[in-house]
C-alpha cells in the first residue's frame, strides 16, 4: 500500500496495523450449587452461552483433572456458536462417591483474551432405603418368635 502525497514527486510507503474485536461468550452462569444430592443417581443441569461478539465463536469445554470431575460429562464438549447464537450445554452428573465438593469447568474459547470459568458446586449424599413399615413389623415379630 502507498499514500500519494500532493507535492511530493514519489509515493510513501504505507503500513497499516489493526486489532480486530474477539469473539465474546458468556455463560448464563457464573455458579452453579446443586445443593444436596443423592449419589448413584443421574443428575442433570442446563446451562446456555451466548455469543455476544462480532464474529462467530469456537469453543471447547476443558475439565479439571480431579476425583469428582470423571463424574461429570458436558455436551457438546465443543461446537461453533454463530453472532447472536446461543449454545445450551447439558451438565450429566452421577457419582458413587460421598461428600462435597467444586469444579472449576473452562471454557476455552479460541482467539478471545480470557477462558470462560463456571464454578460447579455439589454435596453427595448416601440413599438410606427403609423398608416397608409392614414389613418391618414382620421382621420384628420374627426376630422376637425366634
Amino acid at each position: 500500500m502507498f499514500c500519494d502525497v500532493t507535492g511530493r514527486e514519489t509515493r510513501l510507503p504505507l503500513t497499516i496495523c489493526a486489532d480486530g474485536l474477539p469473539p465474546r461468550l458468556e455463560l448464563s452462569l457464573d455458579t452453579l450449587d446443586t445443593g444436596r444430592i443423592f449419589t448413584k443417581t443421574s443428575h442433570r443441569y442446563e446451562v446456555v452461552l451466548a455469543n455476544r461478539g462480532l464474529i462467530p465463536a469456537m469453543f471447547h469445554v476443558i475439565l479439571p483433572d480431579t476425583v469428582f470431575s470423571q463424574f461429570i460429562d458436558i455436551r457438546p464438549c465443543t461446537g461453533c456458536i454463530d453472532v447472536d447464537g446461543y449454545q445450551a450445554l447439558q451438565i450429566i452428573l452421577n457419582a458413587d462417591r460421598l461428600g462435597n465438593f467444586e469444579e472449576l469447568i473452562t471454557i476455552h474459547v479460541e482467539c478471545a483474551p480470557d477462558d470462560i470459568v463456571m464454578k460447579f458446586r455439589s454435596a453427595y449424599i448416601l440413599v438410606i432405603v427403609v423398608p416397608h413399615v409392614r414389613n418391618a413389623l414382620y421382621f420384628r415379630q420374627k426376630v422376637h418368635v425366634l
